[in-house]
């Protein structure tokens, strides 16, 4: 193998890094690999090293990528624990054909909306304690309190308010978007039965306090008052 891949090389097939060509001097090519450079080869060279994490326009790195630009998980290690809130909301949008099916008689309205609310909050609370199941690169938090509230509007739609805190290192912004973006999206699968023109909208930070960033505050108004 080591014959065959040598002949290629020196055929010109592939380009050889000086590292490559001094290990295949001495024989050691294969047998320590740990001890190489790292190197991706494309197209037969050596690929350029990755950029460098880029900035935004604040000057503010990206943390997610390391200085090798590299995406990885931000080491939290060296800070210290404090309150973090955050919240978040959003909107499933109803067409007439749903809404007509919700209040077909009084009764029904009344059992198919509280189900309806409770099944979205109770899938909102799970997404937040699984917030680091489903986006790579968040930290598992131990939270201590998800606040889902869920409200039926009629033909303005399914309003979804967040509220996720938690005593840690790292803020809890993702689980409140996690939340509510998860109880819409069972909201449409409860619904899905009566019309698929169903749209999810609005979903967005409003509110986080806490860690070395400070509070921030939607520069909007919420889409709809809290109640």
């Amino acid at each position: 193998m080591q014959g065959r891949t040598t002949a290629r090389w020196r055929a010109g097939v592939h380009a050889v890094p000086a590292f490559v060509e001094e290990r295949l001097q001495s024989g050691t090519l294969y047998r320590s690999p740990a001890a190489a450079p790292s190197v991706r080869f494309v197209h037969g060279s050596a690929a350029p090293p990755p950029p460098p994490p880029r900035e935004g326009k604040s000057g503010v790195a990206l943390s997610h990528f390391g200085e090798d630009g590299r995406v990885g998980m931000v080491d939290v290690s060296s800070k210290g624990e404090t309150k973090r809130v955050a919240t978040a909301e959003g909107w499933l949008r109803l067409p007439k054909e749903v809404v007509e099916c919700i209040e077909g008689s009084r009764m029904k309205k009344f059992s198919t909306v509280s189900e309806l609310e409770a099944i979205c909050k109770i899938a909102g609370i799970q997404a937040a304690k699984k917030t680091s199941d489903l986006v790579p690169m968040c930290h598992p938090l131990l939270l201590s309190q998800v606040d889902v509230r869920v409200t039926y509007r009629g033909s303005e739609g399914l309003y979804v308010l967040a509220k996720v805190v938690v005593s840690g290192k790292t803020g809890v912004e993702m689980e409140a978007l996690t939340a509510v973006s998860v109880s819409l999206l069972t909201g449409y699968d409860m619904l899905k039965a009566a019309g698929k023109g169903m749209e999810i909208e609005g979903v967005r930070l409003l509110k986080k306090e806490g860690g070395k960033g400070g509070t921030y505050v939607s520069s909007s108004s919420p889409l709809s008052p809290p109640s």
